[in-house]
This record gives C-alpha cells, structure tokens and sequence, in this order.
C-alpha cells in the first residue's frame, strides 16, 4: 500500500522516458525494450569476419575498385583545395562591403533593364506614330482619289446635261442596253435617269421667260351684314328724329 509509484511501475517493466528538449507532457512511462542480445551478437560476428576477409585480401582487391577509389579521393581533394582557395580570409572582407557591391551591381542592372525599357517604349511609339501616318495618308490618298472621282462624274454629268434631249435619250438608252447585256440590276441606273431628267427640267423652267399674267379684274370687297339689335325698330335708323 505504501510501494511509491515508481517502484511499480519498474517491477511492471516501464521505464520513465525523459522528453527531448521543451514539453509540455513531462516525462512518460513507456514499456521498457529488451535487447535481443542474439541478434546483436549475430551482427557483431558478421562484422568481425567481414573485417577480418577484408583486412586479409587486401592486396587482392580488384584494379577497378583501387581506381574509382583513387579517382573519388583526387575529386574530394580538388573540391577542398577550390573551396579553400577562393575562401575569404578573416579580416580582409566584411559583409558590408559584400553587400555594398552586390547593390552597386544591382543599381547598375537595373539602371541598364530601365535604359533598355525606354529604348524600347520609343521604338514601339516611333512604330505606332509611323503606322498613324502611313494610315494619314492612306486615308487622304483614298479621299483625293474619290473627290477626283466625283469631279469627273459631275463633269460627265454637266456634259450630258448639256446635250439636247434627243442626243440624251440615245445615251440614256445604250447605257440601259449595256447593263442588260451584262446581266447587272439595272434599278440604280433608271434612279440616275430620273434624276437627269429633273435637274434638265429644273433648269429649262428656270431658263424659260417669266410670264406676267395681266387681269385687269379687281377683287370684290368684301360685304359687311349690319346687325340689327333685338327690340329696335329698324326703320327709324339714319333719321334725325327721335
């Protein structure tokens, strides 16, 4: 009744597990392991006759092992002697100016990336000004070409309004036969007729004389009803009697 805990749990086979660094849990009874001291003595033979063959035959191991494992030692020897030769002796070189250098490195990048971005944005806004003035004239070539192309329709147009009415009507009627032959609607050509021969019409109207049309009738006046009043005797009316 009075055993401590500890002595219990020890004849149980638990050991108290202490933990490794900071815990919360505190140490831990864990069941306690047993050694198999066969295996490990197994184990041990093994070893000491691999050592033992190992250390007897040595002068019996292969040319291509003794090879590998010279060629292994001179790359392990060369990688110190590099590590060794470019370390930075104590004394010489502190971190500031390693630090000062890499940002004087890096200034000088990114002042050339910045110099590089801007060559850039003027090349591609020299490109984009050309392409809107190529597109300028374009534009204006194309409007020269249709204003030609509208003067000489007008001059074509005043010549044919020029002519006499029978020399239009042939005209008029070739063009019709031409667009039939061709198979073409022929409905904007009869709109264009149309057209023709009002703006002839207009200007016959307005060459024509002006006409006076002289009537010598005058306008009837326009009559007046009197109004008689309800209830006054009409016939006194204009007499000085009363």
């Amino acid at each position: 009744m009075f055993v401590p805990f500890s002595v219990r749990m020890r004849r149980e086979g638990m050991v108290l597990q202490q933990p490794l660094g900071y815990s919360f849990s505190g140490p831990q009874w864990v069941p306690e392991k047993k050694i198999d001291m066969q295996k490990v003595d197994k184990v041990i033979a093994v070893m000491t006759r691999f050592v033992g063959f190992w250390s007897a035959n040595r002068s019996k191991v292969p040319a291509w092992i003794k090879q590998d494992l010279s060629v292994r030692q001179a790359r392990a020897d060369r990688l110190y002697e590099f590590h060794t030769s470019n370390r930075i002796p104590a004394g010489e070189v502190s971190w500031y100016d390693l630090n000062e250098e890499y940002e004087a490195i890096r200034s000088v990048e990114d002042a050339f990336m910045a110099a590089e971005w801007e060559a850039e944005r003027v090349a591609a806004e020299i490109i984009r000004r050309e392409a809107m003035m190529r597109a300028e004239a374009h534009a204006a070539h194309q409007a020269s070409l249709v204003a030609a192309a509208q003067a000489r329709k007008d001059a074509e147009n005043q010549r044919l309004l020029g002519l006499s009415d029978h020399a239009f009507r042939q005209i008029c009627a070739e063009k019709l036969r031409i667009c039939r032959g061709r198979g073409q609607d022929e409905a904007l050509l009869q709109r264009w007729i149309g057209k023709m021969w009002d703006e002839r019409a207009r200007r016959a109207v307005a060459a024509a004389p002006q006409i006076m049309l002289h009537n010598r009738q005058r306008t009837a006046s326009v009559r007046v009803p009197r109004v008689v009043a309800s209830g006054h005797f009409s016939a006194l009316d204009g007499s000085d009697s009363e």
